[in-house]
């Protein structure tokens, strides 16, 4: 692993060491999966024009990576915090939404219990997606990948990213790629 500014750069499979990566406490083997997909905005445009279409292209040009981070307690809990809280909004949200369309045809009550709870289960779903990132990619490639929201005392441990070219030559843990 390496800095690039405030950038980590990390080959793909490598194991995060045993620190958080959001406060470089401890993390007391506290480890989260994390997935990380990077790709053009221009994609937004297909899915957009058709989802099928969208999904195919973006099949194709998108890059992803899985990779397992460690959570100080503090973190733990917050995430596990924030993702109860989008898990109950979820549920309330779908609860209201029931109730809403139980209500259509008696009184005005499920005309707005309706999209107000479909939006609310949507606004749930998006908030427990941001809560449950940790850190995000900013670039992936073959081989390595570039994630942001990394700790600068995380960061300050690792040496300087050469360049991809140097850090191939440099690794002996991969001899034969």
């Amino acid at each position: 692993m390496w800095r690039d500014g405030r950038l980590l750069v990390a080959r793909k499979g490598e194991e995060f060491p045993d620190r958080c990566v959001k406060s470089n406490r401890p993390a007391h083997g506290r480890r989260v999966q994390q997935a990380a997909e990077v790709g053009h905005a221009a994609l937004l445009l297909a899915h957009l024009w058709s989802s099928i279409v969208g999904a195919a292209i973006a099949a194709s040009v998108t890059k992803g990576v899985t990779f397992t981070v460690g959570l100080s307690n503090e973190w733990w809990r917050k995430r596990r915090r924030a993702l109860c809280l989008a898990g109950g909004i979820i549920a309330l949200s779908l609860a209201a939404t029931a109730y809403g369309a139980a209500l259509i045809g008696q009184n005005d009550l499920g005309l707005w219990l309706v999209p107000l709870g479909i939006l609310s289960t949507l606004g749930g779903l998006l908030y427990g997606l941001n809560a449950s990132t940790l850190v995000t990619a900013t670039r992936i490639t073959n081989r390595y990948f570039w994630l942001k929201g990394v700790h600068p005392d995380f960061l300050a441990n690792l040496p300087e990213w050469p360049g991809e070219v140097w850090a191939d030559l440099t690794s002996s843990s991969d001899p034969g790629e």
